[in-house]
């Protein structure tokens, strides 16, 4: 992604207006790397919410995901939807946030 961008370095990547996507990207890439004896798939809420990843353990755990790059990690709008919603039941739900220094690949 970053190769079609003509970003080459971590400063030209920290300034590009695509680096939300590919921080998504890179995290949904380490959960399925993680994670894989489980499901993962997209869910979209009856209301439109679409968290970004979900990972259904093989003991049927259900985890959501919604992926932000940012300093200040909060309960975004489609986590709260995908709460609200009675058809998408999660044992559980998070937001992930940037790691110090980390850089997407």
């Amino acid at each position: 992604m970053h190769a079609l961008w003509a970003v080459s370095t971590r400063e030209g990547l920290l300034q590009h207006f695509g680096i939300g996507a590919s921080w998504e990207s890179y995290v949904i890439d380490e959960i399925v790397r993680r994670s894989p004896d489980a499901r993962h798939y997209f869910w979209r809420i009856s209301n439109g919410a679409e968290p970004d990843v979900v990972v259904e353990e093989p003991s049927g755990r259900r985890v959501g995901f919604e992926i932000k790059r940012t300093d200040a990690p909060c309960l975004t709008p489609s986590v709260r939807a995908a709460l609200d919603d009675p058809n998408f039941d999660p044992n559980g739900s998070t937001s992930s946030t940037r790691e110090p220094n980390a850089t997407p690949k």
